[in-house]
């Protein structure tokens, strides 16, 4: 939750090194043992031509291999954004791929996740793995769930494992902060206004830095892992120090207190241990995303999203991909259509497509889906371009929330604020997709709007500095009123 400068994402840990017959090093600790309770989730380090033996639940084995590292890095700022891997199961080639936003893919029996290599600079081996047996959930939702009340997963930015920090000021800038979101996961949301619950049963063992200047909520669970509510506006009453929490039960707000980057959002992390919380510790070697898509999905039984996501970083004049690929669909959904739409009105119908750009700025890129009983989705790609040969030392972004941001119905009101990050602020055009704009928006000011219409309505804030185009973009899902019909997306 601490913005240090590290590598990774927030990862509350589920580490269990799979010790089991490592051919050639000794196995790495295993620091599972106390998250158990929720995934059968192992972890394994490997590295080229190193072998691991897993065991099913059924009594048959699987010897994984790890073939080949190809790491990825971006040319602004030198860090990892992918590595293709590839392993052999019982000798049979599987390619995957290590990124944010990846789900695990099922092979043999197994379950099977690359949560980070060695480029990232966060594990001992060339590859960390998370493996389950394939008969087994992620998660148990019923000891795990999602920590924010009737919000809609992909509404507004992100942090995940392994990305570099994108959203506050200054962030993936070549001078600003240059480091990966190493520990749980960021979720932004409108200050003030979410609920933020407890995603586990538990026990308040701390407020950080303190009650009255308060940034998190800490509460440990029945193994003695400590899970951390970072950022919050403030906590809810009930929070007593020592006093049982359900999982379910009001934390607080999300807020942007304590070091939060200067934007709104929810960290949410864990400590293995009470010993592990005094010695700030953090354990930062779970990606905790399949955790959150799985008990996101346990709340909605059937669904899809776009996932246009992870942001990008480029040169003017270099070739950049957006991948669709990572989007998700369950309960029985399925994604037939793919449709990338740049900012110049270039439309691209694959799962992936490629672009360049010929001048710097902050633009995003959206990636509309569609599943198979034609309902749609979107999700946006911010991707910063920077001049070649002399990059710009900062690239000025708008961060925007929003809040409800699930019900939505039609007339109802919605609360929009968007701000400025970085130097050389202009008035912000607000444009709410309906014939509704906002000419000199100021920054940080709360914008109340009625949407008319049910349906995906894409608002789009903008604003030119220094002659450089500086974007931002967010989805809104108006839900029809009861008996009206179905909504456009779920």
């Amino acid at each position: 939750m601490r913005r240090t400068r590290r590598t990774g994402v927030l990862m509350i840990a589920l580490v269990a090194l799979v010790a089991a017959r490592l051919d050639a090093a000794a196995p790495e600790t295993d620091t599972a043992g106390p998250l158990r309770a929720y995934s059968t989730q192992q972890f394994i380090g490997l590295d080229v031509d190193e072998k691991a033996t897993v065991k099913l639940k059924s009594g048959a084995e699987r010897v994984i291999r790890l073939v080949s590292v190809q790491e990825h890095r971006d040319s602004v700022i030198n860090l990892m954004r992918r590595a293709d891997v590839r392993v052999e199961i019982d000798g049979r080639p599987l390619d995957l791929v290590c990124e944010p936003y990846v789900m695990p893919t099922e092979a043999a029996g197994l379950r099977l996740l690359v949560d980070s290599t060695s480029g990232w600079g966060n594990i001992p081996k060339q590859v960390q793995i998370s493996v389950w047996d394939a008969a087994d959930p992620l998660v148990d939702t019923k000891r795990f769930a999602f920590p924010l009340r009737r919000f809609r997963m992909f509404s507004q930015g992100t942090q995940a494992y392994g990305e570099p920090v994108h959203l506050g000021a200054t962030d993936g800038d070549p001078g600003g902060n240059r480091f990966y979101h190493d520990y749980g996961f960021d979720t932004a949301g409108f200050e003030g206004r979410e609920e933020v619950v407890s995603a586990i049963k538990g026990t308040v063992v701390r407020f950080w830095p303190s009650r009255e200047d308060l940034c998190s909520v800490l509460v440990q669970d029945d193994q003695g892992v400590v899970w951390e509510y970072g950022h919050l506006s403030a906590a809810a009453p009930e929070m007593v120090l020592n006093g049982p929490v359900a999982q379910g039960q009001k934390i607080g707000l999300l807020g942007r207190t304590g070091p939060s980057g200067n934007f709104s959002h929810l960290h949410l992390g864990c400590y293995l241990s009470r010993n592990d919380l005094d010695a700030d510790r953090a354990n930062r070697r779970l990606n905790l995303y399949p955790w959150l898509v799985t008990a996101y999905q346990a709340q909605h039984p059937k669904g899809f999203f776009a996932v246009a996501r992870p942001h990008h970083a480029a040169l003017v004049g270099e070739k950049v991909v957006f991948d669709g690929s990572h989007s998700l669909a369950w309960g029985g959904s399925r994604i037939v259509e793919w449709r990338w739409v740049f900012p110049d009105g270039q439309t691209v119908r694959e799962v992936k497509a490629e672009k360049t750009f010929d001048r710097p700025g902050a633009y995003v890129v959206a990636l509309w889906v569609k599943d198979d009983q034609g309902a749609e989705d979107v999700d946006f790609c911010q991707t910063k371009v920077f001049s070649k040969p002399n990059p710009e030392k900062a690239m000025p972004h708008v961060f925007m929330t929003y809040s409800p941001t699930q019900d939505i119905r039609p007339d109802q009101p919605v609360t929009f604020r968007f701000w400025f990050q970085g130097s050389g602020e202009t008035p912000i055009q607000v444009d709410f997709d309906d014939g509704t704009h906002v000419a000199d928006y100021q920054s940080y000011a709360e914008l109340p709007h009625r949407f008319k219409t049910p349906g995906i309505h894409v608002v789009t804030a903008q604003c030119e500095v220094g002659g450089k185009p500086i974007m931002q973009k967010t989805k809104v899902v108006v839900t029809p009123a009861p008996g009206a019909g179905p909504a456009t997306a779920r």
